[in-house]
């Protein structure tokens, strides 16, 4: 009930216009229905306007920013269920693909000694099984807006591959 009000606030501050030349959404993974209700809501923003759609896998726009890190970046989401989504990332390239799986899992994931950085919304759920040590380390701002890096790797995304097809859709990595 809030989303679409708040885009129309946006627009309006952004330009008297109400011009939109693209539209950038986070693909997943993520919650299912804040999936579904964002690429809808997207979907009908970019075909009302006119313009191009593209979605940016959510764990990657997590581990933006983050490329001069000297380890394995880690962003995690709340999967619910006792689980995560998680992804490994170093020197601002993916390491593997996207993850569901138990946190302690996810911990024995990233090889090496390297430092390990936890980011994401979801980096707090590991507080209390992380080893002790110097080797994880927790994102101060794991929680902040992650807008900027949206459309950042949305405009790269759209240069590179353009719009999203009319038949793409959300990520979910569980049935």
């Amino acid at each position: 009930e809030y989303l679409l009000p708040a885009v129309d606030h946006l627009v309006t501050i952004a330009s008297s216009e109400k011009r939109v030349d693209l539209v950038v959404c986070m693909r997943g993974p993520g919650s299912f229905t804040g999936l579904r209700i964002g690429m809808a809501s997207a979907k009908g923003l970019a075909a009302g306007s006119g313009c191009p759609l593209v979605a940016v896998p959510t764990l990657d726009v997590l581990a933006d920013g983050y490329e001069f890190f000297d380890g394995t970046v880690v962003p995690v989401i709340d999967a619910r269920k006792q689980r995560v989504y998680a992804a490994l990332f170093r020197g601002g390239k993916r390491a593997s693909e996207d993850l569901d799986i138990a946190p302690r899992d996810l911990l024995d994931r990233p090889s090496g000694d390297a430092p390990v950085l936890l980011t994401g919304p979801g980096a707090s759920l590991l507080a209390e099984i992380v080893p002790s040590g110097l080797r994880f380390r927790f994102d101060p701002k794991a929680s902040s807006s992650r807008a900027a890096s949206l459309l950042k790797l949305g405009e790269k995304l759209f240069n590179n591959e353009g719009a999203l097809p009319p038949d793409g859709g959300p990520v979910y990595l569980r049935e």
